[in-house]
């Protein structure tokens, strides 16, 4: 995360880390795609991007965690805060 942020990267994942992460420390950026999908073959996988990163590209270079599922596409922008039971 600290390379991709000053280079205004986008991080794509399937590891759930890197949004909490972001969230647990209020960070602005980089922002994140964080895929949950049941196949992920990588043809199907460039699919689903080639149909949603069009429709999320201003919210991503503004600074937001999207979460792709097959049904929906979740948007939450940065910085997150977190909510911590303790």
């Amino acid at each position: 995360m600290n390379y991709a942020r000053p280079q205004k990267m986008v991080i794509l994942t399937q590891d759930l880390d890197f949004s909490s992460l972001l969230a647990l420390t209020s960070a602005a950026g980089p922002s994140v795609v964080s895929l949950r999908l049941s196949n992920a073959q990588p043809s199907a996988v460039a699919k689903v991007l080639m149909r949603v990163l069009p429709r999320v590209e201003s919210e991503l270079e503004n600074g937001a965690i999207v979460s792709i599922t097959e049904q929906k596409i979740k948007i939450r922008r940065m910085p997150v805060n977190a909510h911590l039971d303790v």
